[in-house]
């Protein structure tokens, strides 16, 4: 998989800018590769135009863009999860900034609408959002969201309500909290049928001292039908941060997955309950200000109804990473 491109950020005037980029791809899988995950045989090769239009003033930020991905293009090795579409959106901000003595330091509201169908012109997805932001003293901040959105898959089109609300505070310099809450219509992709959301997130952060950091969060979500309770999901996951000097540092990380299914609501079968625990524990050291040594572990237990948590792998690595300065 061979990809190119170019990009690039053009300034119009003092408050206009446009962002461009393009790609290019060519790719060849093995048979046995392109057979096992419905790729074409043979070589192919795709594009990619993405551009965005900005303005920037004191209150008001508005930003328009395109993007056209064809069919065979292919990144393996970049962040682009979706092929074969064309979109567009446009967004408006306005924002009221905070004079002294003001019982807020920013408030904005914004608008959007966004639009993506596939190369056939079958839609994927249209939406209209709407949102407030409060930021306030303490960095306190809110944001209220509001989408109503259509949403195709498999052949159907799903209309869809979602709503999000979104706060966080820091309660001293060196605590700070928050939770979120997201709620409303969402496919079951499983099963293609519509089903009702909720999900709560809530999350700390502390600085115990000058020298170590820790955070929790916590996601539970779950999702029902007509029929009941679909699913339920709980994901905990906790680091911690020791740091002795300005060039050494270890961390670890835990994160607990426990997911309960009801089977007999599925038309595939499928394990009524999954678990999942990872850690990874991380040394880093700076030898110098271009030089940076890792050392690490990490491994993962899985676990399921018949059979508790049990250990699926353990990795060892190192790594130097180093800065050339030309």
């Amino acid at each position: 998989n061979r990809v190119f491109g170019v990009d690039g950020d053009i300034r119009i005037t003092d408050k206009d800018r446009i962002y461009f980029q393009a790609l290019g791809s060519s790719t060849r899988y093995p048979g046995s590769v392109a057979a096992e995950f419905g790729q074409p045989e043979g070589s192919l090769s795709g594009g990619v135009l993405d551009l965005t239009y900005y303005r920037n003033t004191r209150n008001w930020d508005i930003l328009a863009g395109y993007t056209d991905i064809s069919e065979d293009f292919r990144a393996d090795l970049g962040y682009i999860p979706q092929v074969g579409y064309r979109s567009y959106y446009v967004t408006n901000y306005y924002s009221w900034i905070a004079k002294p003595g003001d019982w807020f330091s920013n408030l904005r509201v914004m608008g959007k609408v966004d639009n993506m169908e596939d190369r056939d012109g079958n839609l994927l997805y249209r939406a209209m959002v709407a949102d407030f932001t409060y930021e306030g003293p303490m960095q306190s901040y809110v944001q209220a969201r509001y989408k109503r959105f259509r949403e195709g898959y498999l052949g159907q089109e799903y209309d869809q309500n979602y709503y999000h609300l979104d706060s966080d505070i820091y309660f001293t310099s060196n605590f700070y909290g928050a939770i979120k809450f997201v709620f409303g219509d969402r496919i079951d992709y499983a099963n293609s049928r519509l089903g009702k959301r909720f999900q709560v997130r809530p999350g700390i952060s502390a600085n115990i001292s000058r020298s170590l950091k820790a955070s929790l969060t916590h996601t539970y979500e779950q999702l029902t039908i007509d029929e009941g309770r679909l699913y339920t999901a709980n994901i905990s996951q906790g680091k911690i941060i020791y740091q002795f000097n300005a060039r050494t540092f270890v961390r670890a990380i835990f994160q607990y997955r426990n997911y309960d299914y009801a089977a007999d609501l599925y038309y595939d079968e499928i394990d009524p309950q999954y678990r999942h625990l990872f850690s990874q524990f991380l040394f880093s050291y700076k030898i110098n200000p271009q030089t940076v040594l890792f050392l690490g572990y990490s491994d993962d237990y899985l676990g399921a109804h018949d059979y508790g948590l049990t250990q699926a792998d353990r990795t060892f690595f190192a790594k130097v990473g180093y800065a050339w300065s030309l």
